[in-house]
């Protein structure tokens, strides 16, 4: 090519790269209502389509051009470094499937951390002048000006949101700790603007987008990373001090303001139990730091079992994205009491233990490496007079509190965005700062290989064909199906449903998540009505959900979710077909879930059910001993229970049971599963029981009058007066019809309860 062609060329090339990566800042802006995770997976493949068309041009570019090739960069090399290991431990892991394409509820695995990867070494290598940067970071300002006002609007309830009057907010992001993430960096991205840029306008623009984001922030109620930003005050005073720049002006006010604020925040929570911070949602949220609360025990469980797995996997881990993993093989009985039924934990909610379980020692040490090369960068930059102190102090704490919230979350598709912009930044600062400088001159990979680009660009076109149309299109036809699947299933449009399943099971890419949704789909809709199809159809489907499921184990064989859930895709089939192959087959991934997670009730559950079906109650029933061993305090197992000595015909038991599944509160589905228990509470005339047994009625079936009339009955004979006119009001107000009725017992109870009082 011509001189003229090859500038004309790099100037289109350079265009497309700055273009893409403007959009890819853009991205986090992107909600799809109609789309199975509005949030993430069309999101997402909008982003690994921008990426690969920069990452493809860029390929072009620095193919002949190589001044736009990386520099030999040890943080390039750090970056790199980690991301070979997340490579390496994806094919070394225990599934190398969900470490490569992750699933569909966070859209990660490897393939998709690589898109960041290629972003950051295009950003680092095209992005060589500080216009460029002032353009991209003012870029990713704006978006989160943009987030911040949609989520304020969202907060207010305005009806364009597409969920409207949370009480903390999400934005466009989906999820309130993600949001609090990515306003995080924001907020230093504007103070980094506020301390360079000159002239008064533009500082009160910055200052407000700052204002702004930090409102947010405190909206989304999330405390890590408002524990991050508080942590961030004492390392600025203390930065502050050691620069011995604490006395200039604007660094002066700032260290007063920080004092103040931490005398404030210390006492607000020296005020927590006072009833005018709890009667506040937001103070109350703010100032609940105990290791006593659920959520503070859950993430201590969490962290736990996954240094036990990084201690049991030291050198390679169990590979990315397997965290859950660990998190079964360790799980104890006790975190039911904090978790409810939230036991499925794919995160350890830390970035560090995250990486020590699944990517090992190696993954671990580089990802604290990358940290530290940043922190040297900047050290080094500020000692050779070549960053100022309040860009010097922006910068650290920007790393600081994001490494910092990272203890208590996790990344989200939005987060990874700033973090490999501003890594790369950083790259930009300290390489353009090294060559001035005449010190360590960068010197680029392949310096004298060039590759026309006749020969490069058909092939970078070919190459990004067949990402697209076998993999990016295909996820994008398989997101559109299987959201309508989904609500059909939740519709129970059973033909649909399937139909639409097997038609996203046919294209995508990912065959894990297709095959799960079938199971718990076909679970919900035959398990709430047998009659909801031909029996025929039923078995026919089951059989093709189990086959399905034989693949995704085959796909991720230590997963032990998939194995409980094909046990009970076996449980459904054998009600519908009482053959004993389905039994022993349910048994055997019931007991091989059981072995993956000793801990977990649900496979000990599935095992009891089974025995019961095949007759042999005294085996459900060291099952369900086994449960009370892991767990005594789940009132399901005192039902099942219940249910079992039912069927051997031990009343006493049975009651025994009934007893204990009230006092440990379990909630009941259907009024057939009460009428038993309602006769024996009855005959002993167990007022508070009856009380208990006929509040769930009122709710499981609110239109029914007896239900509330016999409740009110119950509230006033066991003199709670006031609970029964608080139960009249709520009956009038489900129930218009009842009204007059309800004034006339509201007239009634208050004459006896003033009764009662005289």
């Amino acid at each position: 090519m011509s001189q003229v062609n090859n500038n004309l060329l790099e100037k289109i090339l350079k265009l497309i790269i700055i273009g893409g990566s403007l959009l890819v800042v853009l991205a986090p802006l992107i909600v799809i209502p109609h789309s199975y995770f509005p949030y993430i997976i069309q999101k997402t493949l909008i982003l690994r389509i921008l990426i690969e068309a920069v990452f493809g041009a860029y390929l072009i570019l620095a193919l002949f051009k190589p001044e736009y090739r990386p520099k030999k960069s040890v943080l390039i090399w750090a970056v790199s470094a980690f991301f070979a290991v997340m490579l390496l431990t994806t094919f070394t892991g225990q599934g190398f499937a969900r470490s490569w394409w992750g699933n569909w509820e966070r859209m990660f695995g490897t393939f998709n951390y690589l898109h960041y990867f290629v972003w950051f070494i295009v950003l680092a290598s095209v992005f060589n002048n500080k216009k460029v940067w002032n353009i991209i970071l003012n870029a990713t300002l704006f978006v989160s000006l943009l987030i911040g006002l949609y989520s304020l609007s969202q907060r207010l309830g305005l009806s364009f949101t597409f969920q409207s009057g949370l009480e903390r907010v999400n934005g466009t992001v989906g999820n309130a700790a993600y949001l609090a993430s990515y306003m995080l960096f924001h907020l230093f991205v504007a103070l980094l603007f506020i301390v360079e840029k000159a002239g008064l306008k533009w500082k009160l623009y910055y200052l407000s987008i700052f204002i702004l984001d930090f409102i947010v922030l405190i909206l989304t109620g999330t405390r890590g990373a408002l524990l991050a930003l508080f942590f961030s005050l004492p390392a600025f005073i203390i930065i502050a001090l050691w620069l011995k720049v604490w006395k200039q002006k604007a660094i002066k006010i700032l260290v007063v303001g920080s004092v103040i604020l931490l005398i404030l925040v210390g006492i607000l929570y020296s005020l927590r139990s006072t009833n005018f911070v709890e009667g506040n949602y937001w103070l109350r949220r703010l100032t609940s730091y105990s290791l006593n609360d659920s959520t503070v025990q859950t993430r201590l469980h969490a962290w736990n079992w996954g240094l036990k797995g990084f201690r049991d996997n030291l050198l390679l881990g169990v590979g990315p994205e397997n965290y859950q993993i660990v998190f079964s093989q360790y799980f104890e009985g006790d975190f039911y009491d904090y978790s409810g039924n939230e036991v499925w934990f794919d995160r350890a909610h830390n970035t560090l233990v995250d990486m020590a379980a699944t990517m090992g020692i190696f993954g671990l040490l580089l990802y604290l490496a990358i940290f530290g090369i940043i922190f040297y960068y900047l050290y080094d930059l500020h000692g050779r007079n070549r960053m100022s102190s309040a860009t010097f102090i922006v910068l650290f704490l920007l790393f600081f509190s994001y490494f910092f919230q990272n203890i208590f979350v996790f990344d989200s598709l939005n987060s990874l965005i700033p973090f490999y912009l501003l890594l790369a930044f950083i790259a930009f600062i300290y390489s353009n700062n090294q060559e001035s400088a005449e010190v360590l001159p960068g010197k680029r990979v392949f310096q004298n290989l060039k590759i026309s680009p006749y020969l490069s660009i058909p092939l970078v076109v070919v190459g990004f064909s067949i990402l697209f149309f076998t993999v990016n299109l295909p996820e994008v036809k398989a997101n559109i199906y299987v959201y309508d699947a989904f609500i059909n299933g939740k519709l129970n449009k059973y033909t649909e449903s399937v139909d639409g399943y097997r038609l996203v099971y046919n294209i995508t890419v990912n065959k894990i998540d297709p095959a799960i949704l079938l199971s718990t789909s076909l679970n919900e809709m035959i398990g709430m009505n047998m009659e909801i199809a031909p029996q025929e159809k039923e078995i026919e489907d089951l059989q093709t959900a189990i086959e399905w499921m034989d693949k995704a184990i085959e796909l991720d064989p230590n997963n032990m979710f998939l194995y409980y859930i094909q046990s009970r895709n076996y449980s459904l089939l054998l009600e519908l077909s009482p053959q004993i192959e389905y039994l022993n087959q349910g048994i055997k991934f019931a007991k091989k879930a059981n072995e993956l997670s000793p801990g977990r009730l649900r496979p000990v559950w599935t095992l009891a059910q089974l025995y019961l079906f095949g007759n042999q109650p005294e085996k459900a029933l060291e099952y369900l001993n086994q449960a009370v061993e892991i767990n005594d305090r789940l009132s399901q197992t005192y039902y099942y229970l219940a249910v079992v000595y039912k069927n051997m015909g031990n009343l006493d038991k049975v009651h025994e049971q009934y007893d204990k599944l009230i006092d440990s509160g379990y909630q009941f589905m259907a009024v057939s599963q009460m009428q038993d228990i309602i006769a024996y509470c009855e005959e002993k005339q167990d007022v508070k029981k009856l009380i208990y047994l006929f509040e769930q009625l009122t709710s499981i079936e609110p239109q029914n009058f007896n239900y509330w009339n016999d409740l009110i009955d119950l509230l006033a004979a066991d003199g709670q007066y006031d609970q029964a006119l608080a139960t009249l009001q709520k009956w009038a107000e489900i129930m218009p019809a009842a009204s007059s009725h309800a004034y006339t017992r509201y007239q009634e109870i208050l004459k006896q309860k003033d009764e009662a009082i005289n």
